[in-house]
């Protein structure tokens, strides 16, 4: 009996696994994507234009930015510094999740929704 159970854990945690489609996403993607969305984490969002403005809230204070694509890479500087910082980006489409994935291996994952057009 215990091994029908285990059996029967391990195939739904596989099937679970298999439905979670994420992906890395490439330039091309990138550009044509982050301007359709509105990313959000625990106390904050994210928008992107497509002339290459971000708009950044947390705890709802804004901040304005830019954004551009390198090398399969969405990247940003954020004014006064003129640093950029470039993440991959990771994103299942059936969950509506996106991770960031930063210089140092940091991740950062919102949800985002489809905007209106």
């Amino acid at each position: 009996m215990l091994r029908i159970f285990v059996l029967t854990i391990m195939f739904l945690v596989s099937a679970t696994m298999t439905l979670a489609e994420e992906r890395k996403m490439n330039g091309t993607e990138l550009k044509q994507f982050l301007p359709t969305i509105k990313a959000s984490g625990d106390s904050s969002s994210q928008t992107f234009s497509e002339k290459g403005l971000t708009t950044y809230v947390f705890d709802g204070r804004a901040s304005e930015g830019r954004w551009m694509i390198q090398s399969d890479q969405y990247c940003s500087s954020w004014p006064p510094n003129d640093v950029i910082e470039c993440y991959d980006v990771l994103v299942d489409e059936s969950r509506q999740t996106i991770n960031w994935i930063g210089p140092r291996n940091s991740v950062t994952q919102n949800t985002y929704k489809i905007l209106s057009r």
